[in-house]
């Protein structure tokens, strides 16, 4: 299983003004945070060593909300 988040409006905010003391690695994950791309998604794209920890730091502020739990992708089955 993995996870879908999107952006509060608190974390629209954060994006355009930059208050809340990100550091580049936390905003560029906020950033590519959009609704649709599962945190599997995110991994491949981030190349951030604690992207859990790094989500959870944007949920306790606030910043993301998950939006939708999706199911692995099932291998292809063999011949």
């Amino acid at each position: 299983m993995s996870e879908i988040h999107a952006k509060t409006p608190q974390g629209v905010e954060e994006v355009e003004k930059r208050a809340a003391g990100l550091t580049p690695r936390q905003r560029r994950v906020l950033i590519m945070i959009d609704g649709k791309r599962s945190v599997d998604e995110l991994a491949a794209m981030a190349l951030v060593e604690d992207l859990p920890g790094t989500l959870a730091l944007l949920a306790e502020g606030g910043l993301i909300e998950r939006v939708a739990t999706v199911a692995a992708a099932a291998a292809p089955a063999a011949a």
